[in-house]
Order: C-alpha cells, then sequence, then structure tokens
C-alpha cells in the first residue's frame, strides 16, 4: 500500500507541476506579446527559449534555496536551543542577527 501510495504521490507531483508549468507558459506568451506590442519594431524582446531557459533556471533554484533554508533553521534552532540551555545570550542574539 505505501509502494502504491508513494507512486501515486509521485504521479500527482509530476503532473500538478507540469499543469503549473504549462499555465506559466501561457502567463509568459500573453507578456511576450504585450512587450510585442509596446515595442518599437513590434518585435519581443526576448525569444520563447530565453524565456524557456530563464523559467527552468528558476524552477531548479527554487528548491536548492528551499534546501539552503531548512539547513539555516536547522542550524538555528540547535544553536539557540544551546544558548538557552548553557544560557550563553550572546549566542541567541547570533541566531536572531543573522536570522534577521
Amino acid at each position: 500500500l505505501q509502494y502504491v501510495l508513494l507512486v501515486f504521490g509521485a504521479a500527482v507531483s509530476v503532473l500538478l507541476q507540469e499543469a503549473f508549468r504549462f499555465a506559466y507558459f501561457k502567463l509568459l506568451k500573453k507578456a511576450d506579446e504585450g512587450l510585442a506590442t509596446i515595442s518599437e519594431d513590434g518585435r519581443s524582446p526576448i525569444s520563447l527559449r530565453q524565456m524557456a531557459y530563464v523559467s527552468g533556471l528558476s524552477f531548479g533554484i527554487i528548491p536548492f534555496l528551499t534546501m539552503a533554508l531548512v539547513l539555516l533553521h536547522t542550524f538555528w534552532g540547535v544553536i539557540f536551543f544551546d544558548a538557552c540551555e548553557k544560557r550563553r545570550y550572546w549566542c541567541l542574539g547570533l541566531v536572531v542577527a543573522s536570522h534577521l
């Protein structure tokens, strides 16, 4: 049952991602048409290939940034709890300052 749920969850996740990627494509296509209408020569300043590259790069960077934030919050939690336990108030300030 767990394997079936895992496969189902992965399939739903991929389908949702691709649905949102298609919606994002449609949104960018409308924006591209708008840019073309206000440009002086009637052409878009960015190609479809460039838009695909930039959107793919941003979709790839988002999970990496999320992992970095998870690691930061983990370290902040460990340092904060240790500082509270050992009454090292300067460490509390360090956590708060680095979080800000």
